[in-house]
Parts: structure tokens; sequence; C-alpha cells
């Protein structure tokens, strides 16, 4: 109330508040005092006992509405409520707050400045940094890297293989943290054509294995246009974010589909920045916990990869319409849900540990990379067929509202059960101000 626009809705407020206040006192007055009940002309009685009349009610309503008078008026003199007036206790809500982050600055702040003194491995020592570092990570990350920030859906990579395709140093993570990634790499199937696809995808696979390779085509053609970003032995390039091809860790998959399409069609991703929602000592504990330690084992891949026959009509048609799927995902364990309240707790559950990271606790996304839930057509249609589709399969250069959506949206088929997949498109469906109609967990296995 202190934080009036105008002098004028100030007075306003004061002018219906008293008004309010003086009406209300009239009419208990007026019920308790001033009728005059001497000339009230005989009723009828019906039943006995029922008459008309203007009789007040019991005076244990008349003192219960005084307690109240009185009590209204000591709170509008001591806190806000009167306009502008603040109140001689000059209480507020963001007064409170400050004085709540006041108060833990003061118990906190040598501490979390101390954070920032120590090295990596210090800080990777302490299990209870530690600990605090993972929650963090958990409460922001998990939903596309995982819990275990192990990646997923072949969209997100893994952040426990020691291979970052922007470099592993504690500044270059720091700077993914604070500022995010775009990565793009173009398609190249109109430039080298189909043929060149399958040829570069041989010779990036004995890249990977360590073999020599057999096809000159495709190693001329690599050194041709690939090499610029990747290097000639396909290291790769962390200031360009080109990824190493030699070390067999693969964001996309090493299946034939997937090297098929990368070359052939390019890839996209679009880490979004966190400066402004970690601050320096969150983002500190954070790199640490992502930094390897001493005796962490590296993630290594398939090395036995054999090579792509060049396409025919019929194969080359074969590529382009496979789906890409992963080798290695896991389904979740069932969950019984019985209750409207325990299905609204696992919807919850599962949207903070799968969805909020992207799409934020509050539902309403990052704009340009992660779209948002609220008041979202597929959200709020009353034919749920597109929200459960997206849930359950992803989505991929998605315009909505006008704005492409380059960051792929990951499937979690694989992931959730029916009942967890039904329990968060709920969540989504009635919360933010969203009033959706619900899905039955029977309509989700109809979907799959």
């Amino acid at each position: 109330m202190a934080d009036m626009p105008t002098d004028f809705w100030a007075g306003w407020v004061i002018a219906l508040t008293s008004v309010s206040l003086l009406g209300l006192c009239w009419l208990v007055f007026s019920i308790y005092f001033s009728a005059n009940r001497e000339k009230q002309e005989a009723s009828p009685v019906w039943d006995e006992t029922l008459s008309e009349g203007d009789n007040p009610a019991p005076m244990w309503w008349f003192w219960m509405t005084l307690a109240a008078l009185v009590t209204t008026v000591v709170y509008l003199i001591f806190y806000p409520g009167l306009g502008s007036f603040s109140g001689t206790l000059k209480w507020s809500s963001h007064g409170r707050l400050d004085h709540s982050f006041a108060v833990y600055d003061e118990k906190f702040s040598p501490l979390r400045k101390n954070f920032l003194k120590r090295s990596i491995a210090e800080l990777q020592k302490n299990d209870a940094i530690m600990e605090s570092a993972q929650r963090i990570f958990t409460q922001n990350c998990t939903a596309c890297h995982g819990v275990e920030g192990k990646g997923q859906a072949l969209a997100f990579p893994n952040l426990k293989d020691d291979d970052w395709q922007w470099g592993g140093s504690e500044e270059a993570i720091v700077h993914t943290l604070k500022h995010g990634r775009q990565a793009v790499m173009i398609g190249w199937q109109d430039i080298i054509g189909e043929e060149g696809v399958v040829h570069v995808a041989n010779y990036v696979k004995t890249l990977a294995s360590n073999k020599a390779s057999t096809d000159i085509e495709g190693k001329k053609i690599f050194q041709t246009n690939c090499a610029a970003c990747h290097g000639l032995l396909g290291e790769g390039n962390s200031v360009l974010g080109a990824p190493n091809l030699a070390d067999d860790v693969w964001l996309y998959g090493n299946s034939d589909n997937a090297l098929y399409e990368s070359i052939a069609s390019g890839r996209r991703g679009i880490m979004p920045a966190f400066g402004d929602r970690l601050d320096a000592t969150q983002i500190r504990i954070l790199t640490a916990w992502l930094m390897p330690r001493v005796g962490d084992a590296k993630q290594t891949g398939n090395k036995n990869l054999k090579p792509l026959e060049v396409p025919t009509e019929s194969s080359t048609k074969i590529l382009n319409e496979s789906s890409v799927v992963s080798e290695n995902t896991t389904k979740t364990s069932s969950i019984s849900v019985d209750g409207k309240d325990e299905e609204s707790n696992l919807g919850k559950k599962v949207y903070q540990q799968h969805c909020a990271s992207c799409h934020q606790s509050n539902g309403a996304g990052l704009a340009g990379a992660f779209p948002s839930l609220i008041a979202n057509g597929a959200v709020m249609s009353d034919d749920p067929t597109l929200h459960i589709d997206v849930v359950l399969n992803g989505l991929k250069d998605k315009v909505i509202d006008g704005v492409m959506y380059a960051v792929p949206m990951p499937g979690f088929s694989t992931l959730l059960n029916d009942d967890e997949v039904s329990a968060v498109i709920n969540h989504e469906r009635t919360s933010w101000g969203n009033d959706a109609l619900e899905v039955s967990p029977e309509r989700v296995a109809a979907e799959r």
C-alpha cells in the first residue's frame, strides 16, 4: 500500500476504507439501538413460535462485530492499509524480505566468500559442499542432463565423462554456466551429395576407431570441408565448439542413422545462460561438482563400427526416414498412484525432476530457448493428443507464437510410465493459471 502510483488512488483507498467502516458501524448501531419496537405492529404467528419482526441478532454477535471493528482500526494504525500510509510500525513485505536477506548475508556471507577463494580440488574434497552443489544441479540442470549429469535422449551431453565440447577447464565451464552456449553445425547433403555424406560418415568412423581409413574419397571430402572446424585428425576445436570426432564419444549417437543425419542435416544446440539465476558462489561449487576428479574414468564407446554402404535410391530413403533410437535407455519403474492428491504430487515431482530446468518451475520457459507452458496452445487444447505426443516423443524446430525453437525437446516415452506421463501432463494443464481438461493414464497408453 505504501507504493501507490498517485495521491489520487491513495486517497480513493482511504475514502473507501473509511466509508466501509463507518457504514458497518451505522449498521450495527441501527440494529441494536435505533429500532422503535414499541410501535411495532403485532404479526401473525406460525407453527406456534415463528413470527415477523426486526428483533436484533443475539448480543454475542454484537460483541463479535465490535471486536472485529476495533481490531481493524488498530491494524490500520500499525500496518499499511490506508492508501500510502505505511503504518506506525513501518512494516512491509519487501522490508521483511530485505531483513531476511541481510540476516542471511550476515550469517553466511563470510563462508560463501571463502568458497570463492578455495581451489577446485579443496571444494571437491568437502562432502557438504558437493552435496550442496548437487542440489543446485538437481534444481537447474537435471531435466536436460539427467539426475547424475550423464545426459539423456541423444540431445543433451554427458557432463561426467571428461569430454567437453567447449573445453573442460575451470574457466571454460564457468563461462558455459554463466553465459550459455550456442552450437551450430550446418547440413552438408546439398553441398557434398548423398554419396559424399556416406563417404564422410565412413571416414569419421575410422577416426573414432583409430583404424586406417579405406575410404579415400571420404578422407578427401573431410579434409576439404570439415577439417577447418574439427581438425585434420578430427581432434576438434573447443574454441569453436567443434567436438572431438576421434574419441568415440557421441552426443547424438554413433549409429549409422545418427551419423548420416548429423552430416546430412546438421545439428543445433543451445545451452541457456544461468548467470542471472545463479550467483558466483553457486557457479563456483557447481563447477567443482562438474569437473572430473582424480581417478574418474572417461566414457568409452563402441569402437567396432561397420562402414556404411554407398547409398542406392532405396537405401537413401531408408536412411532419411529412419529415426534415431537410443540403445542405452531404461524405463523407470511403475509408480502406483491412488487419489487426486497423490497424482498431483507425482506430477509436480516429475515436472521438477525432468522439466523445470528448461521450462522453469513457474512454467514460463526461457525466451528463444524453451517455450512457455502458460496458456500454451498444446497445453490448453481440449484435445490432448499433441500434448501427449510431445511429452512421449519430443519436439524439434517448432515455431511457437512466431518464435522458432531450435533446441530439441527429448521424448520421455522410455523414461516415464503412463501414470507419470499422465501426472506431469495434468500438472502442466492445471498449474500457473492453466485450466485445461486432464488426461488419464489409459489415454496416454493409447497414444504410445
